[in-house]
């Protein structure tokens, strides 16, 4: 899982954050509220990752990875 990260983000992987959430990707940050308020990516919505099952409908119709 951690390589798997880690090739996503870092700057040799090909993959552009800033262009797939201009194109309208539906950005989920997993962290706690706590953690989300103290930062997060511009234009994401907060489900902690224990809440995403009960959240799991607010992803139907949008566009994931």
């Amino acid at each position: 899982m951690f390589t798997f990260l880690k090739s996503l983000f870092s700057s040799t992987s090909g993959f552009d954050l800033a262009s797939v959430i201009r194109q309208g990707a539906f950005l989920v940050d997993v962290l706690t509220a706590s953690e989300f308020k103290g930062g997060h990516v511009k234009g994401s919505i907060n489900i902690p990752l224990d809440r995403i099952l009960d959240n799991i409908d607010k992803f139907k119709g949008e566009n994931t990875l």
